[in-house]
This record gives structure tokens, sequence and C-alpha cells, in this order.
């Protein structure tokens, strides 16, 4: 099992850091023979969701707590961002535009799209969070 840990201030500068983090926990975990796909959809997820911490939860203000969580076996990756941000409650996202006629809208869709698990939580210390849960097929 590898177990990573990281803090990171939430600025959108980061989330090449954080990918670069997950990416070295699957290949850890998953060995030589990863799925590249696999591992290239948990990248978009979780730049999706920190995204969204960052500019949602935040409101865009630099410099607030997220931290990363990396759980990796073989058989899954978690990833845990956890924050102090506002709260945030999936069901009240519209479901995404597909004719053009909005320009956002597709995080949660492609969070969903991409992993194979995706809660949502508050923890016992009042902090918000998303949990990301990726299967490794090949295993």
């Amino acid at each position: 099992m590898v177990r990573v840990r990281h803090e990171y201030p939430s600025d959108l500068h980061h989330l090449r850091d954080m990918r670069t983090v997950m990416r070295s926990a699957c290949l850890k975990a998953w060995g030589p023979d990863a799925s590249e796909e696999a591992i290239a959809l948990l990248e978009l997820a979780l730049q999706e969701a920190a995204s969204n911490i960052i500019r949602h939860a935040y409101a865009g203000e630099e410099g607030r707590p997220i931290e990363l969580v990396i759980e990796a076996s073989p058989d899954q990756v978690s990833l845990t961002l956890t924050h102090e941000g506002r709260d945030f409650d999936p069901e009240k996202v519209p479901p995404p535009s597909f004719d053009g006629t909005r320009e956002g809208g597709f995080g949660i869709y492609l969070i969903q799209q991409s992993v194979d698990e995706v809660s949502y939580f508050r923890d016992e210390r009042g902090r918000r969070g998303v949990r990301l849960v990726k299967k490794n097929k090949g295993s």
C-alpha cells in the first residue's frame, strides 16, 4: 500500500504537482504495466475536483488549505481532497448542457465519468471533502 499526504495552498498553479504526485503513487502501486488510460482518467478527475474546490469552495481565494491524501493499492487508488471552504451539494448542480448554450458546468460530469466512485463528505473537524476511487481493472 502506498499512502501519500500533501497539503497545498488553493492556487491553480499547484494542480500540476498534485497530478504528478498522484501519477507516481499509481505507478508504485500498479507497477510498470499500469493502465495509462486509467491514470489519465484519474488525473482528469483530480484536476476537476481540485479546480472546483479552488474556484467554488474558496471562491478563487488563494492560500487556503487543500489536503490531498492518496491511498494506492494494487486493486485501486483512492484520492481524498479536504478543504475548509463552502459546502457543496452535488444534487443542486444542473446537468451539463451539450448543446453549446453554457461554457462551464462539465466538471462534476467529467469526474463521474472518469472514476468508479465519487463521494462528498464533511469530516469530524468540519472540513468538507471529496473522495475519488479508481479501480485497477488490470489487477
